[in-house]
């Protein structure tokens, strides 16, 4: 008996006897989430991954999707991947402060933008092109709530 477990022993050293860990050779994407727990899908099911409205969407090839919000997702890391891919990078875009005085500021976006203004009423304030890394002036408007559109996408913002 003893003899049997100083073979199984030896054996597990050596790597004759084959191993079984479940997930370890296939490729998969693992979602940590804010709760604790977490989930994983094989990428060899996944068609593709995306971002929008706040969620990560994950459409299979199946046809079906899975939306996650991404405020519950803290961490998401590939396993044997062999894409290439080695760090994905969130553009999180938006602007701030979402309560203005006088400038507002752009987060995510590059190079030269469109601006607009709007008033709650769709009523256009100002339209203007600029850097993206320079604030946006708000200084000249009246107190209130306000549309700020940068390239097609809209935020809000209050003046106050």
């Amino acid at each position: 008996m003893r003899r049997n477990y100083l073979l199984l022993i030896v054996m597990l050293l050596a790597g004759i006897m084959p191993t079984v860990c479940v997930g370890e050779t296939t490729s998969a994407m693992y979602v940590s989430k804010t709760d604790g727990s977490s989930f994983s899908h094989g990428l060899s099911g996944i068609q593709n991954v995306t971002f929008k409205d706040g969620n990560l969407c994950v459409n299979f090839t199946s046809g079906t999707t899975e939306s996650y919000g991404i405020s519950g997702i803290t961490k998401i890391t590939f396993k044997n991947d062999q894409s290439g891919v080695t760090s994905v990078k969130a553009a999180v875009r938006g602007i701030y402060p979402s309560m203005a005085q006088s400038t507002v500021a752009l987060r995510g976006f590059e190079g030269e933008v469109e601006i607009c203004i709007y008033s709650v009423d769709g009523s256009l304030l100002c339209s203007i092109r600029q850097d993206a890394q320079e604030p946006v002036y708000v200084g000249n408007l009246a107190h209130g709530i306000y549309l700020l559109n940068v390239n097609g996408q809209t935020f809000k913002f209050c003046k106050r």
